[in-house]
């Protein structure tokens, strides 16, 4: 769904974005818009993650199938965290926030996220990293100033 098909009365930003996205961005295919400020690289990179897993269906079905080998009592820590967070409890936006952490986030951060220690998700955090930065490479990034 389109937001600014979705929402028509919009703000003067707004009406800047829409011009920007649709001289850069071909509309009638899907994209993913991730606002950041450039000193930010850490939340560009969770918030590119995330659009790579919506976007890019194989991705997101190696990720997924990778993340299915976690022992349950792991992904339901994880889960729970989340959730403790704020998250939704729907299991899509969960395995989405898993991966964009684990894919993403130093191992200092993670702590700070995850009550569990880090020894036990060390495995997922280097496979998932390294999968999202392959994938990463290459890409042509659009960006606004």
């Amino acid at each position: 769904n389109n937001f600014f098909e979705t929402f028509t009365s919009l703000s003067d930003r707004e009406i800047t974005l829409r011009y920007y996205i649709n001289s850069l961005v071909d509309t009638s295919k899907e994209y993913y818009v991730i606002s950041s400020l450039k000193k930010d690289k850490a939340d560009f990179n969770h918030e590119f993650c995330h659009a790579k897993y919506l976007l890019n269906e194989s991705y997101r079905k190696e990720v997924n199938s990778y993340i299915e080998t976690i022992p349950k009592e792991i992904y339901y820590a994880l889960c729970s965290d989340l959730i403790d967070l704020g998250y939704n409890n729907e299991e899509k936006i969960l395995l989405d926030e898993i991966n964009a952490y684990l894919a993403t986030s130093s191992r200092r951060y993670l702590g700070q996220i995850f009550d569990i220690k880090y020894d036990k998700i060390e495995t997922y955090h280097k496979y998932l990293t390294k999968m999202f930065k392959d994938i990463k490479k290459g890409i042509d990034i659009n960006i606004i100033i």
